[in-house]
Formats: C-alpha cells, structure tokens, sequence
C-alpha cells in the first residue's frame, strides 16, 4: 500500500465524517465519501477505549492487512475511514475479516 492511500491528517479525516455516510455492524462503523480519484485512500481509528497501544496497533495491521487483500474486489473513488469499536478487541483475525466484509457489502462497494 502506498502512502498516498492512507488518510492522515485530521482535516481529511473531518471531511469524510462530516459528509455522514455511514455503514456499520457491532465491530466497526465505515464513513464514506467520494474523492473523484481512481483509487481509494483508507483511514483507521481505534480509540483508546479499544485497549492498550499493542492492542489498537495490532488491531490497525490486522485491518491494513484485510484491506490490502481485498482492495481489488473494491469500487475505487472513495475515501474509507474504519472505526473500530471495543469489542474488536476480543475478535480473532478472522472474525475481524469477517465483520469487514460485511460492513463493505452493506456499504456496496464490492465490484
């Protein structure tokens, strides 16, 4: 993944939770917003809440990872921003896996 794809800063991250589109389960909530670009950039949040810095980093390259694998099967033009919520810390990679891809077919971003 190249770092042109990953939202950064805090004023990129404000837009796409200010345009209010949202798709969620009980792990995570998605925000999405269009970028008018040819590729999609992935933004993460893990709060404190989650667990300790191991936790919310392990958890951050679990879903980088998750990301990377399915980017392919992905519309592209949108900007994504994950956020995990607390339970995310109990669930396995695969129950990880899993809660992702459901959370982008609701969102209809599988091609």
């Amino acid at each position: 993944m190249k770092k042109k794809y990953i939202l950064k800063s805090y004023f990129d991250f404000k837009k796409v939770y200010e345009k209010k589109q949202t798709k969620g389960n009980r792990q995570m909530v998605l925000y999405i917003k269009p970028n008018g670009k040819d590729f999609n950039r992935l933004g993460l949040t893990v709060s404190k809440k989650v667990g300790n810095a191991v936790v919310r980093n392990l958890l951050r390259r679990r879903m980088k990872e998750i990301y990377r694998e399915n980017s392919n099967n992905l519309k592209t033009g949108y900007d994504l921003v994950f956020v995990l919520k607390p339970v995310c810390a109990d669930i396995s990679y695969r129950e990880l896996r899993k809660s992702f891809l459901h959370v982008i077919k609701l969102s209809k971003l599988k091609r």
